[in-house]
């Protein structure tokens, strides 16, 4: 599911621009509202947040679409920056062309790293404690003796989701 609608993309982003990188035939598309290729792009670019997210168990779908107020408005931002720089690279441009061409894809690539290891969390009360670690003092004895057992003793040393 995309978390940022086609209007979402064009309120965001010069709609001409989007047309132009939309349209395969070299004229500019009249309706990139209903694009399957901003279709395509907003689904990606929503899996990319998805896959970030999820790691560590921080947020669950359901949470991400379920955000509200700013919190949302900043998730659609991030899907949207990251849509438009796949569309963008779509059109085969060299690395640094994409990188002038769609600047905001790299701070928004960043931001999916910092909330991929946790520096940044989606204000959201169900997920206010997101990946924060929990630890749990137990002694593994069988087979090992407790002063070897670091595979035991350190299982969980990442984010953990509480429940």
């Amino acid at each position: 599911m995309a978390y940022a609608t086609a209007q979402d993309l064009l309120t965001r982003y010069d709609s001409r621009r989007v047309s132009d990188l939309v349209s395969d035939t070299g004229t500019r598309s009249v309706y990139p509202d209903s694009s399957p290729v901003v279709a395509a792009v907003l689904e990606d670019a929503s899996g990319m947040v998805d896959a970030a997210c999820r790691v560590a168990k921080r947020y669950t779908v359901t949470e991400l679409a379920n955000l509200t107020g700013s919190t949302r408005s900043l998730l659609v931002r991030l899907v949207c920056d990251l849509a438009f720089g796949l569309l963008v690279a779509r059109r085969g441009y060299s690395a640094q062309d994409q990188t002038a061409m769609a600047p905001q894809t790299k701070a928004a690539n960043e931001m999916l790293e910092m909330v991929r290891r946790g520096e940044r969390l989606f204000d959201s009360a169900d997920v206010a404690e997101a990946g924060v670690n929990v630890q749990s003092l137990y002694t593994r004895t069988e087979g090992f003796s407790s002063q070897t057992d670091l595979v035991g003793r350190s299982q969980r040393l990442w984010g953990e989701r509480r429940v």
